[in-house]
């Protein structure tokens, strides 16, 4: 017993006596340099996979992240203090009889189209030991982005920051992932006087706006549904590429046949507008339907009938007075 407390102090007194001297030949060298200093590190792991996709906006995607911090401290380092003295080695080496490393993580360059954040921004974990080299911490980066993210890929900037803590040297680390927001395709189609009243062989030009209100340059084609027979519409151009919150102008021309307007008629032709990323080749968005209406009245005016029958009437009336009139 007198022995092992004997050793004890023995111990506590070197401790000191060590403690003392690492200080006065510290403060010696330098007043910004420590004596004997030890390095910190950091690495980072995720799946891609979890990122290969587009992103659809107002949808929170999570990014299961792993990081690992480790140090370079030997293990041997002052290992005549022994187990005893365990506090008095981390005082010497991290600066405190209980250490705890701080591991904080921010994003660098977060758009205002998205919200970008971590499920845990700041960690604290024990300085790794001889038996579990590698401290390892789990967090989630959620990725969420918003209806006026442009669907182009993007690059999120973070840091992973561990602080210095005595001797133990801190580290700041900068990583990258990628994303991209889902394209959204959204157009608005408007004719200039949908309706018409036209006559036999009398073309008709009719501008049509589309704007773009998807997130990301914009093809749009089109397609006629139910043509009537004979009628033969054109639009001019057959496509346009327009930018995000731009518009172009199409023409759609056609020229009733000659049949068209000797009673009273109106036909109806519907034009498939069909958005796509540029620069297509992709699977286009819901097409917007636009309806165009050609009416003729014809010889059917409201009363014209009737005043026809009459105006018959009366020639065939005056024929037949006419005619008994002569062979008198």
């Amino acid at each position: 017993m007198t022995n092992n407390l004997r050793a004890i102090k023995a111990s506590f007194i070197m401790g000191l006596l060590l403690v003392s001297a690492i200080s006065v030949f510290s403060t010696s060298v330098s007043a910004r340099e420590k004596f004997y200093t030890f390095n910190s590190y950091i690495s980072l792991s995720y799946d891609p996979e979890d990122l290969n996709q587009p992103i659809d906006v107002n949808k929170a995607v999570t990014v299961p992240l792993e990081i690992e911090y480790w140090t370079d401290v030997d293990p041997s380092f002052l290992a005549l203090l022994g187990k005893v003295a365990f506090t008095i080695k981390n005082s010497i080496i991290y600066g405190s009889a209980m250490p705890q490393q701080s591991v904080h993580l921010k994003i660098i360059n977060p758009p205002s189209w998205a919200n970008i954040y971590f499920s845990t921004p700041d960690h604290d974990v024990e300085f790794p030991s001889q038996g579990d080299p590698h401290a390892k911490i789990q967090v989630d980066l959620i990725i969420s982005p918003l209806r006026e993210a442009p669907s182009e890929p993007f690059n999120i900037q973070f840091s992973v920051e561990a602080e210095t803590h005595g001797r133990v040297n801190g580290k700041l680390m900068n990583y990258n992932v990628n994303f991209q927001p889902a394209y959204i395709p959204e157009i608005t189609v408007t004719a200039d006087k949908p309706t018409r009243i036209v006559g036999p062989r009398e073309p008709v030009n009719i501008n049509i706006k589309i704007k773009n209100n998807a997130n990301y340059y914009t093809i749009v084609r089109h397609e006629m549904i139910d043509v009537p027979a004979d009628w033969s519409p054109v639009i001019n151009p057959s496509k346009v590429e327009i930018p995000p919150g731009g518009e172009q102008t199409v023409v759609l021309s056609v020229t009733p046949p000659y049949n068209f307007g000797w009673h009273d008629e109106t036909e109806i032709i519907q034009v498939n507008f069909l958005p796509e990323a540029s620069p297509g080749g992709g699977e286009p968005g819901p097409a917007h339907q636009l309806y165009l209406k050609f009416n003729n009245y014809g010889f059917s005016t409201p009363g014209f009938e009737v005043a026809f029958i009459f105006i018959a009437i009366a020639i065939f009336m005056i024929l037949h007075i006419k005619r008994h009139t002569n062979k008198k």
